[in-house]
């Protein structure tokens, strides 16, 4: 951790030098968009294809960062996609959508072979738990119906790593599946599952000429997908 927090930092060091530079230049830094691993998931694509035509002169630099703030308590991002209320005032947040969850299941799970799988399907299997950046814990099901953890880990690789080799499954949002396909990893509608909200965050002292013209085009997009 303490090399991650080391990293954090000269990464914010460095984009402050950057910042500074580019205003003696009068160019326009990267806009650094944070996210802990699946971006805005289906619409991701849209919004960078949009963004490169309508602004081809200043990039967005799409950046993952195992935090489940996407980087921005750490100067690493500008703006933030993340799938947690953060109740900060220094922080303004804007609802883009709310996403479904599903169930991660290794390849011969007999879960496959259900015609609906809900929460109380899930009980008996044991559960991989992203406990750093992910979106699931035990309050997901009603005391007495809870699955067994089998493990927590700190990254969507490891999680998918002890899911395909059957040490668990997984509960994760539709997302998820989208921007992290796995040969041996089978994605499930969870029917019964709440939605999870997904968030633009960004400071309220961010001054990037750049950020409220990406936040309305994430936003127009959005809402043209869910029409």
């Amino acid at each position: 951790m303490a090399g991650k927090a080391f990293c954090a930092k000269a990464d914010a060091a460095v984009t402050a030098f950057d910042d500074a530079m580019h205003v003696d230049l009068h160019r326009v830094r990267a806009l650094r968009v944070g996210h802990a691993w699946s971006a805005i998931g289906v619409y991701t694509s849209e919004i960078l294809r949009q963004w490169k035509e309508a602004n081809p002169e200043i990039l967005v630099r799409l950046k993952r960062v195992d935090d489940p703030a996407g980087g921005l308590t750490t100067g690493q991002s500008d703006v933030a996609i993340m799938r947690t209320h953060t109740g900060r005032r220094s922080l303004h947040e804007e609802l883009l959508v709310m996403e479904p969850r599903v169930v991660a299941v290794p390849s011969h799970c007999p879960l496959i072979d259900l015609d609906e799988v809900l929460l109380r399907d899930l009980a008996d299997y044991p559960l991989v738990i992203n406990s750093f950046s992910g979106t699931t814990n035990l309050d997901l099901w009603e005391e007495g119906g809870q699955p067994v953890v089998a493990v927590e880990v700190d990254t969507i690789d490891d999680w998918q790593s002890y899911i395909a080799a059957g040490v668990g499954i997984g509960v994760t949002p539709a997302s998820t599946a989208w921007m992290h396909p796995h040969a041996e990893i089978s994605y499930l509608p969870l029917r019964d599952a709440p939605a999870v909200p997904v968030y633009l965050v960004w400071a309220s002292n961010n001054r990037h000429p750049a950020l409220s013209s990406f936040i309305e085009l994430a936003r127009d997009v959005v809402a043209e997908g869910t029409e």
